[in-house]
Formats: C-alpha cells, sequence, structure tokens
C-alpha cells in the first residue's frame, strides 16, 4: 500500500513498538497518550485534511508533529539497517518517563550514520562499568569516538548542563 517512502516511515513505528502497545495507547484520551502516539494523531488528521484522492500522492506543507513522527521512525530505520535495534533502546522510547533521552540517542546515532560513520552499539548490559552510547568509526580514516548523547532536560529554568557533561565525561 506504499506509494512514498514516508508512506513507508508511517507504518514503521507500529511495526516496531508493537501495534498492541499503539491499539492502548490510542485508547487513552489524547492529553494522556505517549508522545509518539499524539505526533501519530496530528500526522492521521492532517492528511485527512489534504487528502483529496487515495490514489493520488499528495503534497503539503510539513508540520512539527509530522517531522517529529518521521523523524524518529528515520532514525529507527538507519539504526536498525547499519547496526541493529536493541530491545533495550525501544523499551526506553515506549516509556513516556525515558522517552525524550531515548528519542534524542536515536538523532545523535542517526546523524553518525548518515556522515558515513559506522556505528558499534556498547553492552550496556554489563554493570561493571559505565557505557557511551555507541562508537562511532569514520572509515576514511579509520578514527574512533565514544558518543555520549545527552540532552538538556525540558523545562529546566537555567541553561546550566554541567552536571551532564560531567557525567558524560566520566563514562568510560
Amino acid at each position: 500500500k506504499w506509494k512514498t517512502f514516508h508512506d513507508f516511515l508511517i507504518h514503521y513505528i507500529p511495526a516496531i513498538f508493537g501495534k498492541e502497545w499503539g491499539n492502548i495507547e490510542l485508547r487513552k484520551p489524547l492529553d494522556e497518550r505517549h508522545p509518539v502516539c499524539v505526533w501519530y494523531y496530528h500526522l492521521c488528521h492532517y492528511q485527512k485534511t489534504h487528502e483529496t484522492d487515495r490514489e493520488v500522492i499528495h503534497t503539503a506543507p510539513m508540520t512539527g508533529a509530522a517531522a517529529a513522527y518521521l523523524g524518529l521512525a528515520y532514525n529507527l530505520y538507519l539504526l536498525a539497517h547499519n547496526v541493529r535495534l536493541q530491545e533495550v533502546l525501544i523499551g526506553r522510547l515506549k516509556n513516556p518517563a525515558l522517552f525524550l533521552g531515548a528519542c534524542y540517542e536515536t538523532y545523535v546515532a542517526a546523524a553518525f550514520i548518515k556522515a558515513g560513520f559506522l556505528i558499534e552499539l556498547e553492552d550496556e548490559s554489563d554493570p561493571r562499568q559505565s557505557h557511551c552510547e555507541f562508537v562511532a568509526t569514520y572509515e576514511q580514516t579509520g578514527r574512533r569516538f565514544s558518543v555520549e548523547a545527552k540532552a538538556r532536560a525540558p523545562g529546566k529554568a537555567n541553561l546550566m548542563v554541567g552536571n551532564q557533561l560531567h557525567a558524560a565525561l566520566s563514562k568510560n
């Protein structure tokens, strides 16, 4: 049924997160749904306002919800096809309390993949030592970089990120 890559991406998140999880979320009132399901709701509503014939490919200006949903789907696609998707990451994405940090990690990893780096995910199941998110190797030079994705917490009253930087720099 996909006519465009965007059509594929719209269906990719339910395939990764699981339709059962999505159906549970979609039965909730909109203001109680997981952010991904809120984005999906707005994306579908927007599509309906611009679609006149299902047989024709339509265009419309990008919205924030559409960009967020499609961006996450593409990041997950890149991870799945260049490294692998970890069940731990998907679990963190499904958890509303951990979602923003995990979503940002997909963005950072996808940026490295798009820039031509090979990504090696760290084994975070080993509790004996700290781990960065991944090691990025630039193929042309062989240089390796340990990457720790940190984003400023939403709603924070100031721009101080010293604690996050200290935590990131203290990892192995």
